[in-house]
């Protein structure tokens, strides 16, 4: 039971924990309640409310709506428009459940009807389509009754484990654009994995916060949603790429990536998921492909041998039953198993090193440059004529 009796003032409080949309846990407490059944009510709406629910009433998503909005609107803004739905939506809409006013579009005229003003109309349009939209990264799901594909899935349920919101005001209008087909398929889909990789690398490689993308991604997020072109996205994706500082700035991060379990300093599994994140995007670029299955990281030459084995210059993605076959092997008796694998990074390895010194160093630093000058383009994706040997 989350609801207890305060004795001292005669009222109720609950107490309990919930996971926000970001997947973090909090402590709740509230207090002041006439009855418990009140007090567990508001414990149950809260929860509705916080997890954003499209079973939720359009009460509390208006609530979660405006909460998300502080910091892209002034503050004005936000008080119009909470004067326009308070005035023309609350009373119809208000108890509604969220999935029964999109279900139910009857219903959903009628507010049309009584409300000729255009902006009100347009608000309740807004509401509707970024309530669908947001599901999609608050409760990713796939499969037939799912909200999401498959590669919206694989980068939306990422975005939620490292709870990245910056991102949503521009992913909101990418939806919202490609719905109207002013934004196509294909490109949709190359700005997410643009999006993820840009990710990867300002804050997995480079440790940098998201905090500071905040102002562009808005300014862009309002510029799409307005007046979108094709030009202006890879305008965007231009600017995002300049809050990488420098190059050098790169390649000092990129050098500082490693994993070993027989090195103290790369033990850590943040440094193991730090470098498989980064063989992953190197993949995609490498192999043209979006669909990376998983992997086990195979060090080249033995990580046993020395901290300079374990950076991620001497590691390649290989399946679990190849990588269990290379133990103990010569790197020449390894060029073989590599060439049976399916990843394209894997099977450059004997193309472009057999015959010669393979030095991990140098090929950390080569890494590095591909990273930085292709997988950081908007339009890499898709380029066939960039496929490089690993």
């Amino acid at each position: 039971m989350s609801a207890y009796k305060d004795k001292t003032q005669g009222t109720w409080y609950v107490s309990f924990r919930y996971i926000d949309w970001t997947g973090k846990k909090i402590q709740k407490l509230k207090r002041g309640f006439k009855t418990k059944k009140e007090a567990l009510n508001y414990e149950k709406e809260f929860i509705r409310k916080t997890a954003a629910d499209m079973k939720m009433e359009m009460n509390s998503f208006i609530q979660v709506y405006f909460e998300d909005k502080k910091n892209e609107l002034k503050e004005n803004s936000i008080r119009n428009k909470q004067h326009m739905m308070n005035k023309h939506i609350v009373p119809y809409f208000g108890t509604r459940k969220m999935n029964e006013i999109i279900d139910g579009m009857s219903t959903y005229r009628i507010i049309q009807k009584k409300t000729k003003g255009t902006n009100v109309n347009n608000l309740l349009d807004d509401i509707l389509v970024k309530a669908k939209y947001y599901c999609k990264f608050i409760k990713p799901t796939i499969g037939d009754d799912g909200n999401c594909l498959d590669y919206e899935f694989r980068i939306y349920s990422f975005f939620k484990s490292k709870r990245q919101e910056q991102f949503r005001p521009l992913l909101l209008s990418l939806l919202h654009q490609r719905e109207l087909g002013k934004l196509s398929e294909s490109l949709y889909k190359q700005t997410l994995e643009y999006l993820y990789n840009f990710f990867v690398c300002h804050t997995i490689i480079g440790k940098e916060k998201s905090n500071n993308l905040r102002d562009t991604i808005i300014e862009y997020a309002c510029t799409l949603e307005s007046d979108y072109s094709d030009e202006k996205l890879l305008e965007f994706g231009g600017i995002l790429k300049k809050k990488i500082p420098s190059y050098e700035w790169f390649e000092m991060s990129f050098n500082n990536l490693g994993w070993s379990n027989h090195t103290e300093i790369f033990r850590n599994s943040k440094d193991k998921e730090r470098v498989k994140l980064t063989l992953e995007i190197i993949e995609k670029f490498v192999s043209q492909r979006f669909d990376i299955t998983e992997f086990t990281i195979e060090h080249i030459l033995p990580d046993s041998q020395g901290e300079a084995n374990a950076h991620i210059g001497n590691m390649i993605p290989l399946e679990s039953r190849l990588n269990g076959l290379c133990k103990d092997k010569k790197l020449e008796e390894k060029y073989d198993l590599y060439e049976q694998s399916n990843f394209s990074t894997a099977r450059g390895i004997k193309q472009r090193y057999a015959g010669k010194e393979f030095n991990p160093s140098q090929r950390t630093k080569y890494l590095a440059k591909l990273v930085y000058n292709n997988i950081l383009e908007l339009e890499q994706i898709g380029n066939q004529g960039k496929k490089k040997k690993q």
